[in-house]
């Protein structure tokens, strides 16, 4: 539980596989950014997976070159 402006708030964070099943799953403090939760959720996604579509609160050229070198197409916006 985090705390931010509007009071105590928390922030779900989740990986789906490409039918829409969660398959990963974390939750931070609010006011954490979401970067943070990026790399426990990467860590041991599937070798089938081709890309990660992510909301832009993922992005950084960190996280990118990773995914990259891991064969997978990071689409970001």
């Amino acid at each position: 539980m985090g705390r931010s402006r509007g009071g105590r708030t928390t922030k779900c964070h989740g990986v789906c596989d490409e039918r829409g099943r969660l398959r990963r799953f974390c939750m931070t403090a609010g006011q954490r950014n979401d970067i943070v939760a990026a790399w426990e959720l990467v860590d041991g996604i599937s070798p089938e997976a081709d890309a990660l579509i992510g909301d832009k609160g993922y992005d950084s050229n960190e996280l990118r070159a990773w995914l990259e070198d891991q064969g997978l197409t990071p689409v970001i916006p």
